[in-house]
């Protein structure tokens, strides 16, 4: 078994590449199943633990011990060697992004410009994108396939 009472643990699923992660502490094993109380939280590196303990009898007391299978949490060196992949993989990315960000921009602006003519075209007949529903669907189509959420159009 690969950890032991006491060892500090994190969940995989809680590593991320520039966020905090809670770090929990293995109580005790049973039948194979790694049982973790919450002991703090890590950045960095560096861990914190919590100061604040939950009353016995409160509902935080009663709900704080989780179970795990070990393939579920990494131990403090392994989540930070996740994170830094992580972090590094995400990097290259951003990088790779902007490379073609001119391309991008380019593109929309065309996409705006175009959009602003045929706005114009429906406000000289007294109409809006509004009143045109099914001849904007492609247009629609497009900004949520590109990840724009309806909802994003008054904000």
């Amino acid at each position: 078994m690969k950890f032991a009472i006491g060892d500090l643990v994190i969940e995989k699923k809680h590593v991320q590449p520039d966020t905090s992660y809670s770090i929990d502490k293995v109580v005790t094993i049973i039948d194979g199943a790694i049982v973790v109380e919450h002991h703090g939280f890590g950045f960095d590196g560096k861990t914190h633990g919590e100061v604040y303990q939950s009353p016995p009898g409160s509902r935080g007391w009663r709900s704080a011990y989780q179970r795990y299978q070990e393939e579920e949490l990494f131990t403090l060196k392994e989540a930070e060697e996740e994170r830094k992949r992580m972090k590094e993989a995400k990097t290259k990315l951003n990088d790779e992004f902007e490379a073609i960000c001119w391309q991008l921009r380019e593109k929309l602006d065309k996409a705006a410009e175009l959009v602003g003519e045929a706005g114009a075209l429906a406000k000289a007949h007294d109409k809006e994108f509004y009143d045109l529903k099914q001849e904007c669907m492609p247009l629609y189509q497009a900004l949520k396939a590109g990840g724009w959420s309806h909802s994003h159009m008054q904000c």
